[in-house]
């Protein structure tokens, strides 16, 4: 109710993206693809509740559910499967980094470059 731009919700509970959830930290953007679908991170939900899940996911295309998985949101089918497409193979990234010291992610100019141009371009396209 509080996002009038959702048509649609898909968990996506992958085992990298349980891991990331499992963290309890944000999903920070290491691929391009991220970056553009769903912007600089994904913010983990303090609780498995769903004040504290709306809480986290504000205006975003997705939100952590700790030691869970994640929800994704769009506006249509297509998208939100994008999302959660991309969500994973981002989660594999920042599990598979960790797993060799500290992540580095894309810095937030990218993140906001990236975003901009799909968001005004690319997901106008048909």
């Amino acid at each position: 109710r509080k996002r009038p731009d959702v048509n649609f919700i898909t968990w996506c509970g992958s085992g990298p993206v349980v891991a990331a959830s499992a963290a309890k930290t944000p999903l920070f953007a290491m691929l391009d693809d991220f970056a553009q679908l769903a912007g600089r991170h994904i913010l983990c939900a303090d609780g498995t509740g769903a004040e504290a899940v709306t809480a986290a996911l504000g205006k975003r295309a997705g939100v952590l559910v700790p030691g869970c998985g994640a929800l994704c949101c769009e506006k249509t089918a297509s998208d939100v499967q994008a999302v959660a497409l991309v969500m994973e193979k981002n989660a594999y990234a920042q599990v598979a980094a960790a797993l060799q010291g500290t992540p580095r992610h894309l810095s937030a100019f990218d993140c906001f470059l990236m975003r901009a141009v799909y968001k005004l371009s690319y997901s106008k396209k048909a």
